[in-house]
């Protein structure tokens, strides 16, 4: 049976921050000595990051950091510093986060640039050249109306548009504080900077919609002024977004579509209704669709199912090593606890056997062997399925695409993923500082040793152009004119 240890729970993304037993001061040199401490004991990818070859790089960064750490540090500053050793493993599962509200120190907030704004003339501006300015250009109102900006033309080697505010609720923020900068890239797609609100900068896509901006991965904003004819209303959008999370539709032309947006555990059992309410079209659709674009991962059970949709011939699995500590093993144990009701009996069983060996071997790389997941069948229908993916899949998302290129029904489609997926299973770990939140991957995936995806993510089969803003269409012309051929 195929061992589905692989990123078990979603923590990825959502780790807790403690208070009890944490400091609410920050001694920067503790920190840093105890998260040294914890990633070197409990992190799996520890000895295949710090080699022969690069301990002498790891001992400087070390006394570095230590030494940098004895200075009047705030928490920001610190916290800078914190991730600058995180760096060195180069692995995003793991996680260094910082529960930076209520902020102290001005360390960051000095680095947020600022622009001289009138309000009266930016409204000006914006109603003499209504009908020639851009779409981005205008007033907008994030969605928990907290900040408004005026988004106008400011142009540089660095971006082509700026968000400057004109009012704002927090505190630490001002008037004329610069939220985002724009630039339009060449594929006509509006990349660019986000300032959020602890200040920390983030390089993210900006994905504009008549009124409205989804500024992937963090919030939504509705433009106000100009007026936009036919407008959106934001909170439906907001609302369909969430709930077109997971959905099942049948296209035209002999094509279905699922659309995944997140394999959480909690998604199973959402997953697997539709697929059993929609299973007489499924069954018999000749070509399905699968959208797993902007899917950060999950647990592997999620996607059980589905496998089966896909399944021409046994599924291989490149097996999974687990550090056993007594920490991570308690840890693991209080999560199985926690989550036994959503997990079948069999990952139960599992998970159960795997921690009884690392008790009997602590410190020690526990291994799960290749194996392979056999179905009992081949389902005739679909015929031919396209797996959508692009740079924002991660973890257990990067195990489904993994395991779907395996099945001769499949193409994979899009762009490389995200590459987080060598090492998985992240455990939370209190920090001294009450703040302060480490997550560390305990698990090393087998295929590091001959294919390491981290920071490089599969490969689609077909790679589909950034020009491209209809994938969907993408796909189905590309099967139609194989067709042909």
């Amino acid at each position: 049976m195929l061992k589905l240890i692989k990123t078990l729970i979603v923590i990825h993304f959502m780790m807790p921050f403690y208070v009890n037993g944490q400091s609410k001061t920050c001694n920067c040199t503790e920190n840093l000595q105890y998260m040294i401490e914890k990633v070197s004991k409990n992190y799996a990818g520890f000895n295949d990051k710090v080699t022969p070859s690069t301990s002498n790089e790891y001992k400087k960064l070390i006394d570095t950091l230590l030494y940098e750490s004895k200075k009047n540090q705030t928490e920001t500053t610190c916290y800078v510093l914190l991730k600058k050793y995180k760096a060195f493993f180069k692995d995003g599962h793991l996680q260094i986060n910082h529960r930076s509200y209520p902020f102290s120190g001005s360390a960051v907030k000095s680095s947020v640039p600022a622009f001289d704004v009138d309000h009266l003339e930016v409204l000006n501006y914006l109603e003499k050249y209504k009908d020639i300015i851009s779409e981005i250009e205008g007033i907008w109102v994030n969605a928990d109306q907290q900040n408004k900006v005026a988004i106008i033309k400011n142009h540089n080697s660095e971006h082509d548009y700026i968000g400057v505010l004109l009012e704002t609720k927090h505190d630490k923020w001002k008037p004329g504080m610069i939220k985002f900068e724009i630039k339009k890239n060449e594929n006509n797609i509006y990349e660019g900077t986000y300032f959020r609100r602890d200040f920390a900068s983030e390089k993210v896509t900006f994905k504009n919609s008549k009124n409205i901006i989804d500024i992937l991965g963090f919030e939504y904003w509705n433009k106000i002024y100009p007026a936009t004819k036919n407008p959106i209303n934001l909170e439906a959008f907001m609302q369909q977004k969430n709930i077109a999370n997971v959905y099942f539709k049948e296209m035209n032309n002999g094509y279905s579509m699922l659309r995944i947006g997140s394999f959480d555990i909690s998604m199973k059992a959402v997953l697997e209704d539709i697929i059993e309410k929609n299973q007489m079209a499924l069954y018999n659709t000749e070509n399905l669709i699968i959208d797993i674009r902007d899917n950060a991962g999950g647990a592997e059970e999620t996607f059980r199912e589905l496998l089966k949709l896909l399944y021409t011939n046994p599924y291989y699995s490149a097996g999974t090593s687990y550090l056993a500590t007594d920490e991570n093993i308690q840890k693991d144990e209080e999560i199985l606890e926690k989550y036994k009701p959503m997990l079948s009996k069999n990952m139960i069983k599992d998970f159960e056997e795997l921690l009884e060996k690392g008790r009997k071997n602590i410190g020690q790389m526990v291994h799960s062997k290749p194996d392979s997941l056999v179905f009992n069948k081949i389902l005739h229908y679909p015929q031919k399925v396209s797996v959508v993916i692009n740079k924002k899949c991660y973890s257990s998302a990067e195990q489904f695409v993994y395991l779907a290129k395996q099945s001769k029904k499949v193409k994979v489609f899009g762009e490389n993923t995200g590459g987080v997926m060598d090492y998985g299973d992240v455990r939370v770990f209190k920090m001294p500082y009450s703040r302060y939140s480490l997550g560390i991957a305990t698990t090393r995936s087998g295929w590091v040793d001959y294919a390491p995806i981290d920071n490089v993510g599969f490969e689609p089969d077909i790679r589909i152009p950034q020009t491209e803003s209809n994938w969907i269409n993408y796909i189905q012309e590309y099967w139609k004119n194989t067709k042909k051929q």
